[in-house]
């Protein structure tokens, strides 16, 4: 008969090999399924406008009626937002701030944007 003392190792070995072959999901990076786009607000003459909010939408009807909108961000010093986890898709972009606005301009991402890689657009409000 084995001794208590064999017992322990025995089980204290398969512990150990189980244990083993767990793995932690924080320590494996997962693949990034998504993409990023950034944008950039400038006003008629080029220049980078802080301040301005910026919505986007994945559907036409919604950017026409200010519904479902992904979320609203506010350009910083350098007149950038960067939305992130986006599919790649085409989006539709409302930029506002005070009186100026891109309405009479682009409101579309050109192409969907790229998967896995951040797409930057330059928007124009006037």
């Amino acid at each position: 008969m084995l001794s208590l003392n064999k017992l322990f190792l025995i089980f204290l070995a398969g512990a150990l090999v189980i244990l083993a072959s767990c793995s932690n999901k924080d320590d494996d990076p997962e693949p990034r399924n998504t993409t990023d786009l950034e944008v950039v607000v400038v006003n008629e003459l080029g220049e980078r406008q802080s301040g301005a909010t910026v919505n986007i939408y994945r559907l036409y009807d919604d950017y026409l009626h200010n519904n479902n909108s992904l979320g609203a961000k506010i350009t910083n010093s350098e007149g950038k937002v960067v939305f992130t986890n986006l599919s790649a898709i085409n989006y539709y972009i409302d930029v506002v701030k005070g009186t100026l606005d891109n309405y009479s301009g682009v409101y579309k991402t050109p192409a969907p944007i790229t998967y896995k890689e951040t797409t930057t657009i330059t928007i124009a409000i006037k």
